[in-house]
């Protein structure tokens, strides 16, 4: 259910669907620009078993970055405008923006394949 600060929104790659939300008081900005496209694709980059990212356009920079991210969240990484799924607890190298977290079951990740296409959707 989306509130004035937490948007629901279905992210799927392939026949694989997610459901999640993003917060705007995590970083208004950028969640925003998410909700005013409605509808955002770009082909998946998989990085081991650790995280799926997909350029999806966004231009922002960075809003309360950080590090340390949990399994399940969902962030943005500002050097390419993407949108990055967490699939394990983890430090990262380049600064993120945590944006929200994934409400269903990230092994539903597990048969995804690189270059795959993620589309998220904004429900409302």
């Amino acid at each position: 259910m989306s509130s004035v600060s937490k948007i629901s929104i279905k992210i799927t790659i392939g026949d694989t669907i997610l459901d999640g939300e993003i917060s705007k008081h995590l970083a208004p900005t950028i969640v925003n620009q998410i909700i005013e496209k409605k509808r955002l694709s770009g082909p998946i980059i998989k990085i081991k078993d650790l995280l799926i990212y997909s350029p999806v356009g966004i231009i922002a920079g960075l809003h309360k970055p950080k590090k340390s991210f949990k399994k399940e969240d969902i962030g943005f990484l500002a050097s390419n405008g993407a949108i990055v799924l967490f699939r394990e607890d983890q430090l990262v190298t380049n600064k993120m923006t945590v944006i929200g977290n994934l409400t269903s079951e990230i092994e539903k990740l597990d048969d995804i394949k690189p270059g795959e296409i993620m589309i998220v959707e904004v429900l409302k």
